[in-house]
């Protein structure tokens, strides 16, 4: 899973996302289990399927890995609720 950084945004600048990637087995993982990328998402206009995808191939880029290595499985706001996959990322997160 997809664990996004903030909540709920309305700023209307560019975006950079510090995102959590969490093994879909262990929803509760230790910290250690949970990988971080950063993500530039322009203006924020995409939705978050393709937020989940840039960051699972963001991790597979920087662990050496093949971009197919990670399926992203749900996008998760800090809190752990799980988010709609169409929805746009600046209504959902803050910059950060």
């Amino acid at each position: 899973a997809v664990r996004g950084v903030g909540s709920g945004g309305s700023g209307r600048g560019a975006m950079k996302l510090k995102v959590n990637l969490v093994p879909a087995k262990t929803l509760k993982a230790d910290i250690s289990d949970v990988a971080n990328v950063v993500i530039e998402c322009g203006m924020g206009e995409q939705v978050l399927r393709w937020l989940a995808y840039a960051a699972v191939n963001r991790l597979a880029y920087l662990s050496g890995g093949i971009a197919t290595s990670f399926v992203p499985k749900g996008v998760l706001t800090q809190q752990g609720a799980l988010c709609d996959a169409n929805a746009v990322v600046r209504e959902v997160f803050n910059d950060g």
